[in-house]
C-alpha cells in the first residue's frame, strides 16, 4: 500500500486517522511512499506547516525504519504515468503519488476528496 503524505505524518504523530483507512493500513503485508513524499514533506516543513524536534531528513527516515515503510523511487514509467494521467489535478505531487500507486499495482491510503472522487487510482477502505 501506498501512503499519500497527510497518511504517513498522521500515522507517525499518532493522530487520528479515519477508520476504515486505518485498518487498511494495519492489515497491509507492505507500506511505502513515493519518493515525491519526503519532498513534499521537506517543502512543509520550510513553509512552517510541520515541525519536527530534530532534522526533517533524519526524522523522516526514522519513521519509516519504525513502521517499516520504503520507499519506491521516480523512476521512467511513474514520471510517464503521472503526466498521463486522464484527471485533472494541479498538484504535481499528488499526480506523482498516484501515479506511484497505479504503476506499483497497490492502493493507495488517502483522504484526499479529489484524489478518491478521481477513481483514478484503488484508494484504501474505499474500494
Amino acid at each position: 500500500m501506498i501512503l499519500d503524505t497527510h497518511i504517513l505524518l498522521w500515522l507517525v504523530n499518532g493522530d487520528p486517522i479515519p477508520p476504515k483507512t486505518k485498518k487498511a493500513i494495519h492489515t497491509s503485508a507492505y507500506l511505502a511512499i513515493s519518493a515525491i513524499t519526503a519532498w513534499e514533506i521537506f517543502m512543509l516543513e520550510k513553509r512552517g506547516k510541520v515541525n519536527f524536534n530534530i532534522p526533517s531528513a533524519a526524522w523522516l527516515g526514522q519513521a519509516l525504519r519504525t513502521h517499516n515503510i520504503d520507499t519506491i523511487p521516480l523512476g521512467i514509467s511513474i514520471c510517464h504515468r503521472s503526466n498521463r494521467l486522464a484527471w485533472e489535478h494541479r498538484d504535481p505531487a499528488d499526480r506523482f503519488i498516484v501515479a506511484t500507486a497505479i504503476e506499483t499495482d497497490l492502493p493507495l491510503a488517502t483522504c484526499d476528496d479529489q484524489i478518491i472522487q478521481s477513481r483514478v487510482v484503488p484508494v484504501a477502505g474505499y474500494t
